[in-house]
């Protein structure tokens, strides 16, 4: 899944790592299944703004996002780990 929403992040084991934590966020709280009523879309730049990348993941700025930087922000709770409601 990180490929398909990440692509523009070149470290390959920051996109596979958002591609997690966007798993993650899609995810029931159980963790069982996904929550289909969650649009991965808008997750997906929730997570750039959460992460401060300017223009989205298609931007310059996404290509400098390094597995260090995003694993970082989760541990400070920059980056958020479940969707959080009344967001995009």
């Amino acid at each position: 899944m990180g490929n398909v929403y990440f692509g523009s992040v070149q470290k390959e084991t920051a996109r596979d790592f958002l591609g997690d934590v966007l798993i993650s966020r899609l995810a029931t709280p159980q963790g069982d299944t996904i929550e289909t009523k969650i649009n991965p879309v808008n997750e997906t730049a929730a997570m750039a703004a959460e992460l401060g990348v300017q223009g989205g993941w298609r931007s310059e700025e996404a290509k400098r996002v390094t597995l260090e930087y995003a694993v970082a922000a989760v541990l400070t709770g920059k980056l958020a780990l479940r969707h959080k409601e009344g967001g995009k």
